[in-house]
């Protein structure tokens, strides 16, 4: 796979026809969902019937006097 074919994989449009069965759709749209520091800090985790939302904290956040740091913010903001 070239540049191109991973740019179109990624943003594929995916049907949300069966989504409340398959949470695979769901995480799909979710990864692409912008964190309010552009780092999109978070780890889906697919288990049966549930999707666990996790903070990776091996990326670092910046923070500025806009935005306080915290390490729940960027896994409230995908949640929202």
């Amino acid at each position: 796979m070239d540049y191109s074919d991973h740019v179109t994989a990624t943003w594929r449009h995916v049907s949300l026809d069966n989504a409340a069965n398959d949470y695979s759709v769901l995480v799909h749209y979710a990864r692409l969902a912008a964190s309010s520091h552009n780092t999109q800090p978070w780890i889906f985790r697919l288990e049966p019937g549930r999707i666990r939302i996790l903070l990776d904290l091996i990326l670092r956040m910046g923070h500025g006097p806009e935005m306080p740091y915290s390490p729940r913010r960027p896994v409230e903001d995908v949640v929202e």
